[in-house]
Parts: structure tokens; C-alpha cells; sequence
């Protein structure tokens, strides 16, 4: 996966990735997104198919839902973001569980690391926990 490298602030990076896309073939909207944490955020994104589309594996028409790992970065005098998809196994794993429940899974091994990775950092009372989002 590569960087895009555009902005001049995070916010602008983040503004960028909150925003509908449509391209040839999918359309694609954020339904839901935590706040940026230590250069990363996560976003659960809907997936359309205007057309079939064999790399979503999605007849035309058809949606799914789609957890995305954004990584924001500061190269040179620009920001830009990376995005990783569960299905391409992250190696970040302070995801929301609550978003684990609102999207098919594409990743059992991803999301075992998830429920791990919180399991070792929340074991306080979810409020004092909220960093791993």
C-alpha cells in the first residue's frame, strides 16, 4: 500500500477521508470513525458497486461494510494517510470491538488480535480505556 501525500495539516487529511468517494465503479461513505490517536483512526466504510465489481466481489447494486485502519503521516512539508482494510490484517489493533459486531468479518486471525490486544490494555473500566480507540 502507498502513502498519498497532499495536505498540509492532519485535520485537512481527515476531512479528505470522511468525504463520500465514487469512482467508476464503487461508491464508498463512512458510516463511523473514532477520533485520530497516535497518527491512526478507524473507520467502518459502506461499499456500493455501481457495476459488478469482481475486486469488491459485489454484484451491481449489491453493499457491504468494511472496517479500514487510516494512518496519517507527516512526510516533508505534507500529510498524507494510508488505508488498511481488516481483510489485508492491519498491524495495528486498538479497533474499536464495537465496530468487531457492526461488519462481516474478513480477517478471524485480525480480529482475535483485536480482542487480544484489548484483553491486555483495557482490563481497567472501559472509561479509563478509551486511548485504544
Amino acid at each position: 500500500m502507498n502513502w498519498i501525500l497532499f495536505a498540509t495539516s492532519t485535520a485537512e487529511v481527515v476531512h479528505e477521508l470522511l468525504q463520500p468517494k465514487k469512482t467508476a465503479n464503487v461508491d464508498i461513505c463512512v458510516l463511523d470513525f473514532t477520533p485520530v490517536v497516535g497518527g491512526l483512526f478507524w473507520s467502518i466504510n459502506q461499499v456500493t458497486a455501481r457495476n459488478d465489481s469482481p475486486l469488491w466481489h459485489l454484484a451491481a447494486g449489491e453493499s457491504k461494510k468494511i472496517i479500514v485502519g487510516n494512518l496519517i503521516e507527516h512526510v516533508d512539508a505534507h500529510w498524507g494517510y494510508q488505508q488498511i482494510e481488516e481483510a489485508f490484517h492491519p498491524s495495528y489493533y486498538s479497533c474499536p470491538l464495537s465496530y468487531l459486531d457492526k461488519v462481516p468479518t474478513a480477517s478471524h486471525e485480525w480480529r482475535n488480535k483485536v480482542r487480544l490486544f484489548h484483553a491486555q490494555h483495557c482490563e481497567t473500566p472501559k472509561t479509563l480505556c478509551s486511548f485504544a480507540m
